[in-house]
């Protein structure tokens, strides 16, 4: 019956799949000598089995002969689906694909004008289009596996150490390039024009199936990459998480092949998506913060050689702003694209890619640790460059971006006189006014209007941040034995501040810093207790280190300050989220 002929014709497809295909002239002399020698098989094969006899070059562009556009039913595509899944023939495979195309368009392409390339089917039901796109999802894969002779590795294997072996660079290539070639470029465009979330979940589901053949063209690798960073930016939820993980696995997979092609398109929506940084996209960013960090353990020579990169463009900002005119229209153009939230992203990105990877580093080899230092420069650098009260929020975040990368590195930054700065600089203006303008929330804000300088609630706000990063700063040393020395500067400088000759000003910056200067002192006097009953030398490390750890797993009464104080800030970011 026509079942056993299709599994012999199978059989005799697959022995034959080890042989160089044929040209077209050869498959046509074969033809016409059929006919001749056995011309009622050949008027058989023309009547039930035409396409058979419509060979096709399979080039690059594997274009079909015109035929007559056949009404694509329910009964055909489940036909197909039992063909190949029992005997995986490469014709019935490229119809499916000829149908998936068109069920493509039938889909996302409702209202758009004809290409005026022939269509070999026509689609009326929109439940046989959906029908089309499943069987293809789900089939195409394993007919080209088992033709390949390829194992496509499971969710659950891809590990950061395995890559897979390109089917380009196996034998049988040419024999499916062609249906390869149309099968991701319509995929692709599907997933970009779809907007259903349970469709492109299913698209992106075991994403594996689909990158290891979009790999094998470059163009086609391009974009169907960049499709799926869009979808991981910008879609919902679910399609986010699903886009992350298809991108992910192709990095592990093909890491010379597209790893940095993942950086690439990853980086440019995560710099979009955080052009404009507010409540309402701030777990947005967040999430797509944590999948680049994520992304950024997977290889650490390239993620060494994107975060320089990355860095150095944020230091040739820096200094195109320092080398024009103040004033200027080059000027202002410079410095609103220093102080932008893509800046602040930028290091704020690669801080905690060093907080996370630096720890599980070699010492002896490690390379991200060689970030920590260009990295401080430019966050210094840019603070330093434009010190006007407008700027100061930019200031405050970025002086928190180095008070966590010391924390998670063990680096030790002087940071203490850029958070005395903020202080002076809002001191140093005398006439200030009240206004019934709301206080500024630093973490989501660069920069402030004008109407904002020279006012109480703008001074208040300042006063209380800088308090807050100079409790954080002097609490990384709260453990230390020099940390009696290491505040003095800090404390003879707040009390100064607290004898201005300004009454409205010293009463508010007393009341920022005081509590500070207490604890401070009684942090300063606990470990001077300490250190007088030691017996070892200054210059014996080891016994200092271990000193510093005693007092560390016993805790300081400024630490368990700043713990406290840490605790209650989350609980208040968990009840604002």
């Amino acid at each position: 019956d026509d079942e056993d002929d299709d599994v012999e014709f199978a059989d005799e497809e697959d022995v034959d799949a080890e042989q160089a295909p044929l040209s077209a002239d050869a498959h046509m002399a074969q033809l016409q000598k059929l006919a001749e020698t056995d011309p009622e098989f050949y008027a058989f094969l023309a009547k039930n089995d035409k396409h058979l006899l419509e060979f096709q070059d399979q080039d690059d562009a594997e274009a079909e002969e015109a035929e007559e556009a056949e009404v694509l039913t329910k009964e055909t595509v489940l036909q197909w689906r039992k063909q190949l899944e029992q005997c995986y023939r490469l014709p019935t495979l490229s119809r499916l694909v000829a149908a998936f195309q068109e069920a493509v368009k039938a889909t996302v392409h409702k209202n758009a004008p004809n290409d005026g390339k022939p269509a070999r089917f026509i689609i009326r039901d929109p439940k046989v289009a959906n029908l089309t796109i499943a069987v293809a999802r789900r089939t195409v894969s394993q007919v080209l596996s088992h033709h390949l002779k390829i194992k496509m590795p499971s969710t659950d294997s891809v590990s950061a150490n395995k890559a897979v072996t390109l089917p380009a660079e196996l034998p049988t290539w040419k024999r499916c390039r062609g249906v390869v070639r149309r099968y991701i470029s319509s995929m692709t465009d599907l997933i970009r024009q779809s907007h259903s979330t349970a469709l492109l979940t299913f698209l992106l589901r075991n994403p594996q199936d689909l990158g290891v053949y979009a790999v094998c063209f470059a163009r086609l690798k391009q974009t169907f990459l960049e499709v799926v960073a869009q979808k991981w930016a910008l879609g919902e939820t679910a399609v986010r998480a699903h886009a992350f993980m298809a991108l992910r696995r192709i990095a592990i997979m093909f890491p010379h092949h597209a790893l940095g092609d993942v950086y690439k398109f990853m980086y440019k929506q995560f710099s979009l998506l955080t052009k404009k940084y507010d409540a309402r996209n701030a777990l947005d960013a967040t999430f797509t913060m944590n999948c680049m960090v994520e992304l950024n353990g997977l290889h650490p020579a390239t993620t060494y050689r994107f975060g320089f990169g990355q860095i150095k463009k944020l230091a040739m900002l820096l200094r195109k702003a320092m080398h024009t005119q103040s004033g200027k229209e080059e000027n202002k153009q410079s410095l609103a694209a220093l102080y932008a939230w893509s800046t602040y992203q930028t290091v704020a990105l690669w801080r905690h890619t060093l907080v996370t990877y630096i720890p599980l580093e070699d010492a002896a080899d490690g390379l991200m640790s060689l970030l920590v230092y260009p990295l401080t420069q430019i966050a210094l650098g840019i603070m330093k460059l434009k010190c006007s009260s407008r700027y100061l929020p930019m200031h405050a975040n970025l002086l928190r971006e180095l008070v966590a990368l010391c924390q998670g590195t063990g680096v030790f930054i002087p940071l203490a006189p850029y958070a005395i700065a903020m202080i002076n600089l809002v001191l140093a203006r005398k006439n200030v006014t009240k206004s019934t303008l709301k206080p500024v929330p630093f973490h989501t804000t660069t920069r402030v209007a004008n109407a904002y300088v020279g006012t109480v609630v703008y001074r208040q706000t300042v006063l209380n941040e800088a308090s807050e990063l100079l409790t954080d700063i002097c609490g990384l040393q709260a453990h230390h034995i020099a940390f009696p020395e290491f505040v003095l500067p800090v404390m003879v400088q707040l009390r100064k501040m607290m004898k201005i000759d300004n009454p409205q000003a010293q009463i508010a910056v007393t009341k920022a810093v005081k509590p500070l200067l207490s604890k401070l002192r009684e942090n300063a006097d606990f470990i001077n207790a300490k250190r007088k009953r030691v017996t070892f030398h200054p210059s014996d490390a080891e016994a200092v280190a271990a000193f510093e750890l005693q007092l560390l797993e016993m805790g300081t009464p400024l630490g368990r300050h700043v713990q406290a104080r840490q605790r209650v800030l989350e609980r208040q970011r968990e009840a604002d989220e």
